[in-house]
């Protein structure tokens, strides 16, 4: 599933770098991660959004039982990390409604407009992203 190859090809150190596929990957470049973490949480909007428009309940990796599920993912992320990639989110969110339709670097390089509600400013899944341990 994309959720596995998210895990073991981005999140978690592989065999070839000399882990064992069980040790968090560790960032070179800061900015890359928190990309990735903005990214991330624009794939997990996607599939919340999809939900909802659904009225459903079907996407396996947003249950905390899945192998690979949001919470575990997330948590191979550092904290400082993860409270990063929230604050660049939302940090022009009002600046960005109030532009016309340009589109800057920044904006191509991290995610920034969740659509989900269920990802909306303040709500459970956003302040669970930024405490140091993602349940």
């Amino acid at each position: 599933t994309v959720a596995s190859l998210i895990a073991k090809d981005i999140l978690l150190l592989p065999k070839e770098a000399g882990g064992d596929g069980k040790v968090a990957r560790t960032w070179k470049s800061r900015e890359n991660a928190v990309a990735f973490a903005t990214w991330l949480i624009g794939f997990i909007d996607s599939l919340l959004l999809w939900e909802e428009n659904d009225e459903k309940q079907f996407v396996e990796i947003l249950g905390t039982h899945h192998k690979h599920s949001l919470g575990k993912g997330f948590q191979l992320l550092p904290e400082d990390i993860r409270v990063t990639a929230v604050d660049k989110i939302y940090s022009q969110e009002e600046e960005h409604q109030k532009r016309l339709n340009a589109i800057t670097e920044e904006e191509l390089i991290y995610f920034k407009h969740p659509r989900s509600k269920r990802l909306s400013k303040g709500g459970m899944l956003m302040q669970a992203l930024t405490k140091k341990k993602v349940a």
